[in-house]
């Protein structure tokens, strides 16, 4: 079910046909709950999910509202930083088995900022922040970065994002970010087919 409840689409019901769910990520922010109640539908999704002990995937805002999910507040990062472009993602111990060494990852976010969820497992993490993917459970993982994204999608992203985001602290410029992404997009995706 491709679903889109931010533009009013109902939530899949979760029966014996779902195998898994993933949520993407998207212009919002967890704490926007009462601008966009269709954030707290998702949430309670998500509680469904994990009680049902399904495949999840939580990518940019998936993974916050995962983590929120988990009991984590999520917000700015208190700095002021931000990540558009791509930044080297640094496995932990438990990371490496699913990140190698490390990757450089197309990142797209300027909320995001939260502690490791208490049961879950801390994957990755970058220089300015300390959460990039965790797993919860055998099967829950939440990824601040995005390696489903293609050329044409982060050209979108660019297109549309506020100026002044680029002039945050930690922001790569436009050119730079598709610079980067003629360099490393390929690697990006092999990981993610994988």
């Amino acid at each position: 079910d491709g679903s889109r409840p931010a533009a009013g689409d109902a939530l899949p019901r979760l029966d014996g046909n779902v195998a898994g769910a993933l949520i993407l990520g998207g212009k919002y922010d967890v704490e926007m709950q009462g601008e966009y109640p269709f954030l707290r539908d998702e949430l309670r999704f998500i509680d469904d999910v994990l009680k049902r002990d399904l495949p999840f995937l939580g990518i940019c805002l998936g993974g916050q509202l995962l983590a929120h999910a988990l009991g984590q507040d999520v917000g700015r990062h208190h700095g002021g930083y931000a990540e558009y472009g791509y930044y080297d993602l640094i496995p932990t111990a438990e990371g490496r088995e699913l990140f190698g060494e490390g990757l450089k990852v197309l990142q797209s976010h300027w909320h995001g900022w939260y502690e490791t969820p208490k049961g879950a497992t801390r994957l990755a993490y970058t220089g300015n922040f300390p959460e990039q993917a965790f797993r919860y459970g055998s099967q829950a993982y939440g990824l601040q970065f995005h390696p489903e994204a293609t050329r044409a999608t982060l050209e979108r992203w660019i297109g549309r994002r506020p100026a002044d985001r680029h002039q945050l602290k930690g922001a790569h410029p436009p050119d730079r970010q598709l610079a980067d992404n003629l360099v490393h997009d390929e690697g990006l995706g092999r990981w993610f087919e994988t």
